[in-house]
């Protein structure tokens, strides 16, 4: 019973009603209290039902500061963000900037100071949460965020992808739409983005390639599809991962890798699509990928609690002998590098864990400070060695590498 509690999801929820216009109308019902539930219950039940007995005491990840977003869905509700991107080129020395995505249709672009802390926080339980503050203030507004209208999203968004240029941006949720938007000098999207898909299956990742001439996305049934800027769409072969959660590129652009349900990373050779090594990892579910910033590593880590990372052929993209860490608490939703030898993950036990590559050790956790639920983002700024994170608590954390 446990476990099936812990694998409920408004996700699970939307998909299983579907095709049913009046079916809808009772989950539009029912989901606001399920959102109120699930965290508390990922919270509670995770360490019963996927983690070991203790946790490891390390030192404290610092939290620098905690916002509650302003905006919330059709319903009233506080929206779930689901994936976050940083905008190229821009400073983000004292500001930072970055999309956010999520169950409530809309793409949001952020602000957020670097050198004060933002606390934007409003219930007693998130004041409880915040070092030393004791009086609510103003939920946080974002710099730009979509209209609800019809040429924006009509389903929970997944997929966040920015152009390493700058200049372009695209989004793609449940529905299967895939939009894609032109950003101006500051990193701000223009109001009408060009629909490039509606393809009735979800699109759960996408990533650009880094010369920014095109894209990748993968989804539900096998998905993979490449998206040029002028929205030229080709099928490549379905993936064998099934339903396929994240698509990454190496920074030299030669490869991409997918995985998803099946516990298999798929290397692809990004001219052709061809197909260039194929490796196990975990034994269940694969949410997330990630290559180091020199493309020396390839990371992926998902349901099993467990950080997989291969050292890929620099000639071939190979994978090889694969090293793994030991098994954490919770399944792992969202991953990336800080530099080439720190790795950060966030799981559904609420916890953010920064890994020493080196030792395979974590080596800083978040603590009650983080989040209420699964952390299913993280971005990582490495001019001011901050990191940001979101998840199902609906709130945006930052916090301070020391």
């Amino acid at each position: 019973m446990l476990r099936n509690i812990h694998r409920i999801s408004r996700r699970a929820i939307l998909e299983a009603v579907a095709g049913t216009t009046a079916l809808r109308c009772v989950a539009s019902a029912v989901l606001p209290v399920a959102s109120a539930v699930l965290p508390v219950a990922m919270g509670k039940f995770a360490s019963a039902v996927d983690a070991p007995a203790a946790v490891p005491t390390v030192p404290a990840l610092p939290l620098f500061s905690t916002i509650e977003p302003s905006l919330g869905d059709l319903y009233g509700r506080a929206a779930v963000i689901s994936e976050i991107a940083m905008v190229p080129g821009l400073p983000q020395k004292d500001q930072v900037q970055f999309f956010s995505v999520g169950d409530d249709h809309r793409v949001c672009v952020w602000s957020l100071s670097l050198t004060t802390p933002v606390n934007a926080v409003t219930t007693a339980e998130e004041l409880a949460r915040v070092p030393g503050k004791t009086q609510p203030e103003a939920k946080h507004q974002p710099l730009w965020y979509q209209k609800q209208g019809p040429l924006g999203h009509l389903d929970w968004i997944y997929a966040l992808a920015i152009a390493p240029n700058g200049q372009k941006a695209i989004t793609g949720d449940a529905s299967g739409r895939l939009l894609l938007w032109t950003l101006d000098a500051n990193g701000i999207p223009g109001d009408t983005p060009q629909i490039l898909i509606n393809s009735g299956t979800a699109i759960l990742s996408a990533a650009f390639r880094p010369d920014s001439s095109e894209a990748v996305i993968v989804g539900d049934r096998g998905l993979l599809q490449r998206v040029t800027m002028t929205g030229k769409v080709q099928n490549m072969e379905a993936s064998a991962a099934g339903t396929a959660h994240s698509v990454v590129y190496s920074p030299d652009g030669k490869y991409f890798t997918e995985v998803g349900d099946s516990g298999t990373v798929r290397v692809h050779n990004s001219d052709n699509g061809a197909l260039v090594s194929q490796k196990t990892a975990g034994g269940r579910r694969i949410r997330r990928a990630a290559y180091t910033p020199d493309g020396t590593r390839l990371a992926v880590a998902g349901d099993s609690g467990v950080v997989t990372v291969w050292a890929p052929d620099a000639a071939t993209g190979a994978l090889g002998q694969a090293v793994e860490f030991s098994r954490q608490s919770g399944k792992i939703y969202s991953l990336t590098w800080c530099d080439n030898d720190y790795l950060v993950t966030g799981a559904s036990d609420g916890r953010i864990r920064v890994y020493d590559v080196a030792t395979r050790q974590v080596v800083m956790m978040s603590d009650k400070t983080g989040h209420v639920g699964t952390v299913a983002g993280v971005l990582w700024f490495p001019e001011t060695r901050m990191l940001i994170s979101v998840g199902y608590d609906t709130m945006i954390r930052i916090w301070k590498l020391v």
